[in-house]
């Protein structure tokens, strides 16, 4: 049985080492990305995409090193110094290549990859949609660091100097021969000088400290944030809105799947508080009937939730959900806009956005990270980037934001989307969908 388990784990570290070169090339190719978004402060959107996507790899990968690490350690059953058979040797040698391949990937994303702290903070966000739980980097630089881990890399590799002569003999075996011959490769992959290991671990020490420091400021700031945020949002006036049942029936006539409400409360506290006359926006992602004439491809989870009513997509306190045409239209103003991209752009767009459902609301308006979400971010993660448009964000108190006003600024200024319907302003009592007046009131309106 140990054999078989032998070949097996051999197999899979077989598998391993081309995606592990792999991903070594893909972070050599990022570094120049990665210098950019140091410099900018932020990450766009599909930049986000990538080195989410490239952690993803990376955890997996590293997920099955430990298997085999596990692995080998529960067939042996036995401590370094009482490996005796030869399957117990085979196991020894498929569990410390596997812990050689372990530092390795681990030195990657630590020295090459995420040496910045403005790429830690982002590794340590969390990847909600694929269930990745939050601080994954620091847990890799703690186990990077850890004394125990070290010892038992320190008796590993005591024992390979003690059984060079045994474990030669081990150089044509079916299943290891190939991992044998190239132990001091495998070996170079750590760092046996104690002095680099300590300046590791108070460089640890310092993260730790450092991010204990911001995480409790700003789980405070965030707190007072979200708090005042909720009771903010529930000072308004949710009776009579000046979108009734009539102007809802125009809107499903007019409105198509990528289409964006920017919208407007006339009686809410939050207004006082939000940049300009246009507050909040939403997207339109379309009917069931909608997204099956143009071919949307999600996941099956939020086929069960897009039914029946549910055609738009808003983060709003009760968070980033799939909602009802007369949930988000429950307002007195609206515009909307129209992004000028392909089909295949709109659906790309909806396809995007819809990977951020389920999430929580940014209370603190950051666009850095994407484990929650603001109402404009929606807009800007579903198009930004998609053919011809490039959203830019602006700078206000010191981060980088969009506003709604900002959209309408690029349907005004831009050729990205057009304004196709107002309503709401200069007392008009009907929607006005003639594109010139539409952009006259919408300037009118805030400019």
């Amino acid at each position: 049985m140990q054999k078989s388990i032998t070949s097996k784990l051999a197999q899979i570290l077989n598998s391993i080492e081309p995606m592990l070169i792999e991903l070594e090339q893909e972070a050599t190719s990022a570094k120049p990305e990665l210098e950019q978004i140091i410099a900018n402060k932020c990450f766009t959107p599909n930049q986000d995409e990538r080195i989410k996507v490239w952690f993803v790899k990376f955890l997996t990968l590293r997920e099955s090193l430990w298997q085999v690490i596990d692995e080998a350690h529960e067939f042996a059953g036995i401590r370094i110094r009482e490996i005796k058979t030869d399957n117990e040797y085979r196991l020894f040698v498929l569990g410390f290549v596997a812990a050689c391949l372990v530092v390795k990937l681990d030195r990657l994303l630590l020295e090459k990859v995420a040496a910045h702290t403005f790429i830690q903070r982002k590794l340590n966000e969390g990847i909600p949609e694929r269930n990745v739980q939050r601080k994954q980097y620091t847990a890799i630089y703690e186990a990077f660091t850890d004394v125990k881990n070290a010892y038992k890399i320190y008796q590993a590799i005591k024992f390979v100097d003690n059984q060079q002569i045994k474990l030669n003999t081990f150089k044509n075996d079916r299943d290891i021969g190939n991992f044998v011959r190239q132990l001091n490769e495998y070996r170079s992959y750590l760092d046996e000088n104690k002095r680099n290991y300590l300046k590791r671990f108070i460089q640890f020490v310092k993260h730790i400290f450092k991010r204990r420091g911001a995480s409790v400021k700003q789980q405070a700031q965030f707190k007072l944030l979200e708090v005042s945020g909720r009771i903010l949002s529930e000072c308004v006036n949710k009776e009579n809105k000046l979108v009734t049942n009539e102007i809802l029936e125009q809107v499903q006539q007019i409105v198509k799947p990528g289409d964006i409400f920017v919208t407007r409360h006339q009686y809410a506290l939050t207004n006082l508080f939000l940049p300009g006359f246009w507050p909040h926006s939403a997207i339109y992602i379309g009917t069931e009937a909608e997204r099956e004439e143009i071919g949307i491809n999600i996941p099956k989870p939020l086929l069960v939730k897009w039914q029946g009513d549910i055609c738009t997509f808003e983060a709003l306190k009760d968070g980033v959900l799939l909602r009802t045409l007369e949930n988000t239209l429950s307002v007195d103003g609206f515009v909307i806009l129209r992004p000028t991209i392909s089909q295949k752009g709109i659906n790309k767009a909806i396809e995007r956005i819809l990977d951020h459902e389920g999430k929580k609301y940014n209370f603190d308006f950051d666009f850095f990270r994407s484990d929650r979400l603001v109402c404009t971010e929606l807009s800007y993660r579903a198009f930004d980037e998609i053919e011809h448009i490039k959203i830019q964000l602006k700078e206000r108190a010191g981060r980088p934001t969009l506003s709604a006003e900002d959209l309408c600024d690029l349907a005004i200024e831009t050729k990205m989307f057009n304004a196709i319907a107002i309503f709401g302003v200069n007392n008009m009592t009907r929607i006005i969908t003639d594109q010139q007046d539409v952009k006259k009131l919408l300037i009118a309106s805030y400019k």
